[in-house]
């Protein structure tokens, strides 16, 4: 709800003028009337339909944000989002992509932003502004059959023999197998990775803490997770630079947030599904 508080200068005042100009008023609108005067009645109405177009400019400002389709930190991440926006007053819409999709549409504006990366993906995305409050930590971790077990150190420990699976759109694991000149299988989901593992056609998986509930579903019990994880994966939010404006709120609200505990709290309570 907006009040607008107008002084107004009028020619030609009289006992009607104030009830013409409540029957313009859409909004609460209070009024200092000074005269003598020189601004006629029109120039009230065009000011006051100014004022009024503003405010509903203000009001109805509302994000487009994109958001990998098969990223679980995607349940929680929206929870934390949605607070946060609606605490600056801003209304937001997710749409669900490929990941690699929805990063290349926040950088090239046909969304408003993308919901969560990790840092330094706007070297690659320039048109993207970080705001600097990670969202939440996920650590990710190498899965193998057992009796292929390695030493996890690094990228560069992944054997060069071994077929590497992860979900497409996951572009810390895209840079990594390219840059160690491994065979990979880029998957639509995270089902899709599990099979892959399950029915060898993949030697190792990259996946999240959600990897274990997914083989046990899938009644893959020799299946063993490698320790320490292969990539400790820091999220943030990341808005198209048209949005700039709104950096210095957001960034205020989402340290509150992590200050009160209620980040924490999101991503504690809300677990994402496998699938």
């Amino acid at each position: 709800m907006f009040k607008l508080t107008a002084e107004l200068t009028i020619t030609n005042y009289n006992s009607d003028t104030e009830s013409k100009l409540a029957s313009l008023a859409l909004v609460p609108l209070t009024t200092t009337f000074r005269y003598p005067q020189t601004t006629t009645l029109a120039t009230v109405f065009l000011v006051s339909i100014f004022l009024l177009y503003s405010a509903a400019i203000i009001a109805m400002e509302k994000l487009v944000i994109g958001i990998a389709a098969n990223a679980p930190p995607k349940y929680a991440i929206k929870r934390i989002l949605t607070t946060a926006y609606n605490s600056i007053n801003v209304t937001i819409e997710f749409h669900e992509l490929p990941g690699r999709r929805s990063i290349v549409h926040a950088n090239t504006g046909v969304t408003d932003a993308e919901a969560f990366r990790v840092k330094g993906i706007d070297n690659k995305f320039p048109n993207l502004l970080r705001i600097d409050v990670p969202l939440r930590v996920d650590n990710m971790y190498l899965y193998v059959k057992k009796g292929k077990e390695f030493p996890v150190n690094g990228w560069e420990s992944i054997p060069q023999d071994y077929v590497v699976g992860y979900r497409r759109g996951l572009l810390i694991a895209e840079y990594a197998v390219r840059e160690q000149q491994l065979k990979y299988n880029e998957l639509p989901s995270i089902d899709n990775i599990g099979l892959h593992l399950h029915t060898g056609r993949s030697d190792t998986v990259i996946l999240g803490a959600v990897g274990g509930s997914l083989f046990k579903e899938l009644g893959a019990h020799n299946i063993v997770r490698l320790e320490p994880p292969i990539h400790t994966a820091t999220l943030y939010h990341y808005i198209h630079k048209r949005n700039k404006h709104l950096i210095p709120a957001l960034t205020a609200t989402l340290k509150k947030m992590n200050a009160s505990g209620q980040l924490k709290q999101i991503n504690d309570s809300i677990k994402a599904p496998h699938r």
